[in-house]
């Protein structure tokens, strides 16, 4: 069973603990678009440079507490392209103590249904490193197909990994 959880929007007073738990789960991610050691160790400029420019793009970051700590974060960014306005991209992150207790399920279940209502997308994307079996399975649990694979598309930890493209379709 799930813990408590509360999930909200993300403020300026987030910036610190979105830092915090981008680091922390960038460490062992096999999904992470980037190496940790290319984020630095500014915790807090992270989480403003995140937030500033989630609000400027606007895109939707989420926040997801257990009791008053900030465990993980979603930001689903709508593209920019004129034609594909109507698909955002998700990206998921949990802090490491916090996953498999379905804090993560939780917060993509949240980014889903405010990204359908408030940013009225049609279809939500998923990029899953091939070798991510925790985020392969909670995709396909929430009904996510794979429409696409590229091969060797991710490089990280020194070598290169397929990339899957899980869609949701509204």
């Amino acid at each position: 069973m799930a813990p408590v959880t509360w999930i909200r929007p993300a403020d300026p007073a987030d910036a610190v603990a979105i830092g915090r738990i981008m680091l922390r789960a960038f460490r062992d991610a096999p999904s992470a678009p980037y190496e940790a050691e290319e984020l630095g160790e500014d915790v807090e400029g992270l989480g403003r440079d995140l937030l500033r420019s989630a609000r400027s793009d606007g895109h939707l970051m989420l926040v997801t507490e257990v009791g008053a700590t900030p465990v993980a974060v979603a930001r689903v960014a709508p593209r920019d392209l004129a034609r594909s306005h109507h698909i955002a991209q998700v990206v998921l992150c949990v802090d490491p103590e916090w996953r498999g207790r379905g804090v993560g399920e939780a917060t993509l279940r949240a980014a889903e249904e405010r990204a359908f209502s408030e940013l009225r997308v049609e279809r939500l994307e998923l990029r899953i490193a091939s070798n991510d079996e925790a985020l392969l399975a909670l995709a396909r649990r929430g009904g996510y197909r794979c429409e696409r694979t590229e091969r060797g598309a991710l490089f990280t930890a020194g070598s290169a990994k397929d990339l899957f493209f899980y869609v949701l379709d509204r």
